[in-house]
């Protein structure tokens, strides 16, 4: 009997000792299928395409990347959008879906004093022609903002990128995202 409590006990010992946490494990599942929890930062800043641009999912949204080496998906932007209707930079594309009430804002920094953002909104990710909003008042090394609006419910592009294709057009920024955005409702009961 003795003997039997003792094995249980080690048994026990070892099989809580090399199981990681629900909590661990979910981040690294999340981590491997490239999903992020409300309020993570993405990881190497937005996605090349809007197939693998992350979803901003919660408000406040932070993120650090870089359009250094990325594509450039959209070049021309329609007269009124943006202070330019060129953006001929790599661009790095984020997606966020607003509902009735949702409010929109969106603050980029670049990091280095050689780089000059411009950043936009589209309510078809992937379509130029379908710009909502966009800023390009800064200078090289000068932040760019967007003010907080309300967006029609739908899913939308926002786009980092760069009036210039050149070495300007190019670098390292730390994107803010504020605001609100529907909340969702996974259950509901009446007693």
């Amino acid at each position: 009997m003795k003997y039997t409590a003792i094995f249980a006990a080690v048994v026990a010992g070892a099989m809580f000792a090399g199981v990681a946490s629900a909590d661990q494990f979910l981040t690294k599942q999340n981590e491997r299928n490239g999903i992020s929890s409300p309020g993570d930062v993405v990881p190497n800043g937005g996605g090349a395409s809007c197939g693998t641009a992350p979803a901003i999912t919660s408000l406040p949204f932070s993120d650090s990347g870089t359009t250094v080496g990325a594509a450039n998906t959209v070049g021309t932007l329609p007269a009124g959008c943006s202070n330019y209707t060129t953006v001929a930079g790599p661009d790095e594309i984020y997606l966020f879906t607003t509902g009735a009430g949702a409010s929109v804002g969106v603050s980029l920094v670049p990091t280095t004093g050689t780089y000059d953002p411009a950043i936009y909104v589209l309510s078809t990710c992937g379509t130029a022609s379908t710009c909502v909003v966009g800023a390009d008042a800064g200078l090289a090394g000068g932040n760019e903002t967007i003010a907080a609006q309300a967006f029609a419910p739908g899913t939308y592009g926002l786009y980092v990128d760069s009036f210039y294709s050149t070495a300007a057009g190019s670098g390292a920024y730390n994107l803010s995202v504020t605001g609100t955005l529907p909340v969702e409702v996974s259950d509901f009961h009446v007693e």
